[in-house]
């Protein structure tokens, strides 16, 4: 009645550049789909897409020109965050003082003029987002990422395909 980790259970960036997935290909591991060239081209830069159907806790559907803003301020300092890799100096310790710092700045000059509760949502939404960086990054939080590293892993192309008939 014990759970044991017995090794991977999907693949980060089917393509060729990957060794693994060479070596899963090799031995029919896959699913046909994972091996289609659209898959194995398709570049994410590491996230899963965005498909704009947000729910609030309450179960209403929101509107994507309420919270897209967020996406895009969030987005853009990801991007920002992976600019600061090895230099010296960089402006905050992690990725998360980083974001967090930025966040409130441009919110003020961004969204100064919009009313309190659409600030309010989109303060929301960015602190989900915040939340998934987390389980993208493999942390608990992204105060434990430092933003000169951030950015180093490299994100091979390629939708994350699983081997169907191995997964507990």
């Amino acid at each position: 009645d014990k759970v044991i980790e017995i090794g991977a259970n999907w693949i980060h960036g089917p393509s060729e550049e990957n060794p693994v997935f060479r070596f899963a290909r090799q031995y029919g591991l896959l699913d046909p789909e994972a091996l289609t060239p659209e898959n194995q081209a398709l570049d994410t830069g590491g996230h899963s897409l965005w498909v704009p159907n947000i729910f609030t806790s309450s179960g209403r559907k929101l509107d994507v020109k309420d919270v897209y803003p967020a996406h895009e301020l969030f987005a853009e300092l990801l991007s920002e965050s992976s600019e600061f890799q090895n230099q010296k100096g960089e402006p905050c310790a992690s990725v998360g003082d980083f974001i967090r710092s930025e966040v409130r700045q441009r919110v003020a000059e961004k969204w100064k003029d919009i009313d309190s509760a659409t600030r309010s949502l989109r303060l929301c939404m960015i602190s989900s987002m915040f939340k998934r960086e987390c389980c993208i990054n493999g942390t608990h939080s992204l105060d434990e990422m430092g933003l000169g590293a951030f950015g180093q892993y490299k994100i091979l192309p390629g939708l994350d395909c699983t081997f169907p008939g191995y997964v507990l």
